[in-house]
């Protein structure tokens, strides 16, 4: 009976230890999928971040495209704006030319009138005289 008992005993510590062993494989397992997992999050959170600075990298790069657009723009416009003045200016600039241009000939004009009637009165005073 001693025999049996210590055999029952025994081989109940063998169970228990058995229990024991899975009872680590199972732990050790639980583990690695916990760690695992952390990984996965980890490297999924690592993925984001860099689709997100991209992402800023990118408005960040659009937003400063569209800047140098928008000057470009108002630096032609200004330039426009100028090159407009300034034709504005040469346009005024030749009118008045023009006319004082047609004033000096039109002075001219009415100097040579005045000479010739001056001439022609003259003339007709001189004819008078002779045929006195």
């Amino acid at each position: 009976a001693a025999a049996a008992a210590a055999a029952a005993a025994a081989a109940a510590n063998a169970q228990r230890e058995k229990e024991a062993e899975e009872e680590k494989k199972r732990e050790r397992e639980e583990r690695q999928r916990q760690d695992e997992k952390a990984k996965r999050e980890a490297e999924e959170e690592k993925k984001r971040e860099e689709a997100k600075r991209k992402m800023e990298e990118e408005e960040d790069r659009a937003a400063k495209e569209k800047l140098r657009q928008e000057e470009e723009m108002r630096e032609l416009e200004e330039k426009r704006e100028l090159e407009e003045k300034l034709m504005r200016e040469e346009e005024i600039r030749d009118a008045e030319v023009r006319r004082m241009e047609e004033e000096e000939k039109r002075r001219e004009e009415e100097e040579m009138r005045a000479l010739q009637e001056a001439d022609e009165n003259r003339r007709y005073e001189e004819g008078e005289e002779k045929e006195k």
